[in-house]
């Protein structure tokens, strides 16, 4: 089994971190509950294909676009 990506966890502590502020009712603006839903679904998502899939040419990728 390959090493689990951080993008897992931290997508799904965003997403139950929304959830809770919703639940103990914090109003934050809908831009900002959708744009943590939307971040919280999207690293989750890479997490998950990180898991299953090669992603060293993204990782190549992403190191020859920002340079290290």
């Amino acid at each position: 089994m390959k090493k689990m990506s951080m993008c897992f966890p931290v997508g799904a502590t965003i997403i139950v971190t929304m959830i809770l502020l919703r639940q103990f009712e914090v109003h934050l603006p809908d831009f900002v509950m959708g744009l943590g839903y939307g971040v919280g679904i999207a690293l989750e998502l890479i997490g998950v294909y990180s898991m299953n899939n090669d992603t060293s040419k993204w990782r190549q990728f992403n190191l020859n676009l920002f340079g290290r």
